[in-house]
C-alpha cells in the first residue's frame, strides 16, 4: 500500500509539472513542445485512470466475496500492473488472514455449539420479549418447537433464579430458571439454562414423609405394645379370679374389645413400616412378554388387555418390586371401573428412545378430581372406604428406587392413566 501511494502522489507531481511545462511551451511559441507535454499528460492521465478503475474493481470483487460470505475466492488473480498487482497482493494476504480469522471463529462457535448440546440442561436464547433465538437439544426435548416461552418467565429481570412450572404432554413439570443478560450489537438478550428440580422436590418429599412415618409408627407402636400386654393379663385375670358375673362378663368383654382393636391398630400400623422398609432392589433383566402373560393369569377378565410395543423387548428391574407396583396399578383400575357397562383396562408396555420404558395402567372409570389427583401418591390418603393408603406410595417409592417415577393423568368422566416409568435399559434379547 506504500507503494502505491508513492507512485499516485508522484504521478500527480509529474502530472502537474508536465501541464506546467506545456504552458510554458506555448507561451514561448514551442508548439511541438507544448504539444509533446499535453500527450504526455493524457498518458498520465490515461494511467491514473486505468489504475483506479483496477484499483475499484478489485475492491469491488471483495466486498462481493465478504457479502456473500464466499472467502474460499479471495485470492486475487494476476495483473500484469506491477503496481495493482503489489495492491492486489497485499489485499489478499489480509483477507486470508481474515479467512483464516472467520474459520477460527466458526470452528469455535460449532465447539461451543456442540458442547451445549451435549449438555442435558436445556439451553435457551431469547430477546426482551421472550422469542427463541437459539436452543440446546435438550431444550428442543423439554419445549418442542414452540417460538416462544411465556413473558411471565422474563418479567422479574432482578431475580436471577427462580422456580417456573412448564406444562408438557400433560404433565406440570418444576424447573429452577437461572437467567443472565448480555448485549449483542445494540439487542439485550436473555441467557436462559433450566433444571429439573421436580425430581429433587418430590425425592425430598418422600424423605419427610418416609421420616414422619418412621415416627409415627415408632410411637403408635411404643404405646400399643403395653396397651396389648396389659391387656391380655387383666383379661386372663379376671377368667381365672373373677365370679361369673354379669360385671365380670362385661369387663372381660371390654378388655376383649381394647385387645381385639390393639391388635388389629398394630396391624394398620405395619402396614405403614413397610413403606419405610422397603428393601433396595435386586436388579436383574425381565422378559416383557413373560411379565405381561403372568399378570394376565391374575386379571383374566376380558375387558382387562395387555399390549406390549416392542415385542420381546427386555427391561432392567426388581421382578417382584415391578409385579406387585403392576399388580397394585391394575386392581385400582380394575376396581374404578367396577359395575360400568363398557369397562375398559389397559396395561401397555413402550419403549421410547432416550425416554425410558413406560407401563401405561389406562382405565375408563369415573377418573378423578384435580385436588384428588394431586394427593393420590401421599401416604395415608385414600378415597376408598376400606383403603389403607399405601398402594400408591408404595409403587411410587418403587419406581424411585429403580430411578424412575410414576405420574398420573385423570379426567372426571374420562378415565385415568398412570405412567409407571423406568430408566432406558437393553433394548432386546
Amino acid at each position: 500500500m506504500r507503494h502505491y501511494s508513492l507512485k499516485m502522489f508522484g504521478a500527480a507531481i509529474l502530472l502537474l509539472a508536465m501541464t506546467a511545462v506545456g504552458w510554458k511551451a506555448l507561451d514561448a511559441g514551442l508548439y511541438v513542445s507544448a504539444t509533446l507535454a499535453f500527450l504526455f499528460d493524457v498518458g498520465l492521465i490515461v494511467f491514473i485512470y486505468r489504475l483506479q478503475i483496477n484499483l475499484m474493481g478489485t475492491l469491488k470483487y471483495l466486498i462481493s466475496c465478504i457479502r456473500y460470505n464466499d472467502t474460499e475466492h479471495i485470492p486475487l488473480p494476476a495483473y500484469r500492473n506491477r503496481l495493482v498487482q503489489e495492491l492486489a497482493t497485499e489485499l489478499s494476504d489480509t483477507f486470508e488472514a481474515l479467512k483464516l480469522r472467520i474459520s477460527e471463529e466458526n470452528t469455535r462457535l460449532k465447539y461451543y455449539e456442540q458442547l451445549l448440546n451435549q449438555v442435558n440442561l436445556p439451553v435457551v436464547v431469547t430477546d426482551r420479549q421472550a422469542n427463541i433465538e437459539w436452543r440446546n437439544r435438550a431444550a428442543t426435548k423439554a419445549f418442542g418447537n414452540d417460538a416462544k416461552l411465556p413473558e411471565a418467565w422474563l418479567a422479574a429481570p432482578d431475580k436471577r433464579t427462580k422456580a417456573v412450572q412448564l406444562t408438557r404432554h400433560g404433565q406440570t413439570i418444576e424447573m429452577a430458571m437461572t437467567a443472565d443478560t448480555f448485549t449483542v450489537g445494540t439487542r439485550d438478550l436473555w441467557l436462559l439454562s433450566f433444571k429439573d428440580i421436580g425430581d429433587m422436590l418430590e425425592q425430598n418429599e418422600l424423605e419427610a414423609q418416609q421420616k414422619l412415618i418412621r415416627v409415627l409408627t415408632h410411637e403408635v407402636m411404643n404405646s400399643l405394645s403395653p396397651i396389648l400386654s396389659l391387656t391380655e393379663t387383666m383379661t386372663e385375670y379376671c377368667t381365672a379370679q373373677t365370679a361369673e358375673t354379669a360385671e365380670a362378663d362385661t369387663m372381660r368383654q371390654a378388655l376383649q374389645t381394647i385387645h381385639r382393636r390393639s391388635e388389629g391398630l398394630m396391624q394398620f400400623v405395619e402396614n405403614y413400616r413397610r413403606l419405610t422398609r422397603l428393601p433396595s432392589p435386586v436388579i436383574a433383566p425381565i422378559q416383557v412378554d413373560d411379565l405381561l402373560a403372568d399378570l394376565k393369569q391374575l386379571f383374566p377378565a376380558a375387558y382387562v388387555r395387555f399390549h406390549a410395543s416392542p415385542r420381546g423387548a427386555t427391561v432392567m428391574a426388581d421382578r417382584s418390586q415391578l409385579e406387585q407396583a403392576l399388580i397394585n396399578l391394575m386392581k385400582n383400575a380394575c376396581e374404578a371401573v367396577e359395575g360400568q357397562p363398557e369397562a375398559k383396562v389397559q396395561l401397555t408396555f413402550q419403549r421410547l428412545a432416550g425416554d425410558g420404558d413406560h407401563f401405561y395402567v389406562e382405565d375408563n372409570g369415573p377418573g378423578l378430581r384435580p385436588e384428588v389427583a394431586e394427593q393420590v401418591f401421599v401416604p395415608f390418603f385414600t378415597t376408598k372406604p376400606g383403603g389403607s393408603g399405601i398402594g400408591l406410595s408404595l409403587c411410587k417409592q418403587i419406581a424411585r428406587l429403580h430411578g424412575g417415577n410414576i405420574r398420573l393423568q385423570s379426567s372426571e368422566g374420562i378415565g385415568t392413566r398412570v405412567d409407571f416409568l423406568l430408566p432406558p435399559g437393553p433394548k432386546t434379547h
